[in-house]
């Protein structure tokens, strides 16, 4: 509202309620000053007419910003017409199937595949087990190190037998001349009938003078949940380690960090890695 009809409406209002009471009792009624009150602010009042404003549109600096936003969308469609935004392991259909996740982790470890990374990501695995806290009490002697893989190939297979004893099947062993290495891969189910002892017995057995080593691969990261501390060794034994699925991403993203952008391997073991952290 204005202000000036306001305050006229406001000196009006102070008149009108300030008649002094000797004037005669017609004058001094509420119908009076009410009426005269209506008549006195219609005099003052007067509709507010706003002067429309004026917008200016700068056709150029418009046509800019169509352009500025079209970059991002566009290199978006590109990026999708590429297939850069899809997941190859989400459309196979992984799921939480640990066999299906043992069998990639397998062919990414396997220095023979055609991934074309050789033995690099289980060096780097190796390499993360060596500095981990729980590694502190192993020795170079007892546990696989990357010097062993270096050394030559080596053999990666998928559900073995280890000396053909069926109740060990072992979801991942990895071998030749200088290390044996088996790997649980864990994504829902526990641990059932002491797989880890009978592992670490088989191990030590089929190694002979090699360092070996048993990874217990779970979302986790930690050791078996047992209520027999009696019987319950292996979460100490020195040729044990632990690790997580999360870790195994940290693995890859560290590994394709130093591949190619344009390189294929680089995207395929990405989005392993992004769906293997959220396990």
């Amino acid at each position: 509202m204005p202000t000036q009809p306001l305050l006229h409406f406001l000196e009006s209002y102070r008149k009108l309620t300030s008649i002094p009471a000797d004037q005669p009792h017609e004058n001094n009624s509420l119908h009076f000053r009410l009426t005269a009150l209506l008549d006195e602010w219609a005099s003052v009042a007067s509709p507010v007419v706003e002067m429309p404003r004026t917008i200016q549109f700068e056709v150029a600096t418009f046509n800019q910003f169509i352009q500025d936003i079209r970059i991002p969308f566009d290199a978006l469609r590109e990026s999708r017409r590429l297939g850069s935004a899809m997941n190859v392991w989400r459309t196979a259909q992984l799921n939480r199937d640990e066999l299906r996740y043992s069998a990639v982790l397998a062919w990414l470890l396997d220095c023979r595949e055609d991934h074309g990374q050789g033995h690099d990501i289980l060096v780097r695995l190796l390499d993360r087990l060596e500095t981990k806290k729980h590694r502190t009490s192993l020795t170079t002697r007892s546990f696989p190190t990357s010097g062993d893989v270096q050394q030559g190939r080596y053999w990666t297979m998928v559900e073995n037998l280890p000396m053909g004893e069926r109740d060990s099947r072992v979801d991942i062993q990895i071998e030749n001349d200088a290390f044996l290495f088996f790997i649980e891969v864990k994504i829902d189910a526990a641990e059932t009938n002491y797989q880890l002892d009978r592992y670490l017995a088989r191990g030590e057995r089929l190694a002979g003078k090699r360092p070996w080593g048993v990874l217990y691969l779970t979302t986790h990261g930690f050791g078996p949940l047992t209520n027999d501390t009696v019987k319950r060794t292996a979460t100490d034994h020195a040729n044990l380690a632990f690790i997580s699925w999360k870790e195994i991403a940290t693995i890859l993203r560290e590994h394709v960090s130093g591949l190619p952008q344009r390189a294929f391997s680089r995207h395929a073991l990405s989005q392993y890695a992004e769906l293997v952290s959220n396990l």
